[in-house]
């Protein structure tokens, strides 16, 4: 039950996330001190997709484990990534857009232990 929940609200903050990017790419360009609109488009349709499978995993009876590892194994490469970004881009990108990065690095990494806490 409480896998199902961390499921729930990995889905449905990702899913917003994504759903934000996608409609405000203009802004979070802005935001970040960039003028390239596209990755934060691009970020936002995957996040939507990866959502969808978030949510649909959620609510199968019984969770399948091996799809919990592959959601586990998508943030644990979120947070990477992340990492990897700050890294490259941190002379690039505004302070808010380093520290945007990094906080959503933290609930992704949040939720990654969740879901190997609880599987």
């Amino acid at each position: 039950m409480i896998l199902k929940r961390v499921l729930l609200v990995n889905g449905i903050s990702s899913g917003a996330t994504g759903l934000l990017l996608a409609s405000t790419p203009q802004t979070f360009a802005h935001v970040f001190g960039v003028e390239i609109t596209s990755p934060f488009t691009a970020t936002g349709v995957i996040l939507i997709l990866f959502s969808i499978m978030v949510l649909t995993s959620a609510f199968r009876r019984p969770i399948n484990s091996k799809v919990v590892k592959s959601i586990t194994i998508l943030d644990v490469l979120w947070v990477v990534g992340s990492t990897l970004c700050i890294g490259v881009f941190y002379a690039t990108i505004s302070g808010w857009g380093s520290f945007i990065i990094v906080a959503v690095g933290f609930w992704v990494g949040l939720m990654a232990y969740l879901q190997v806490r609880f599987s």
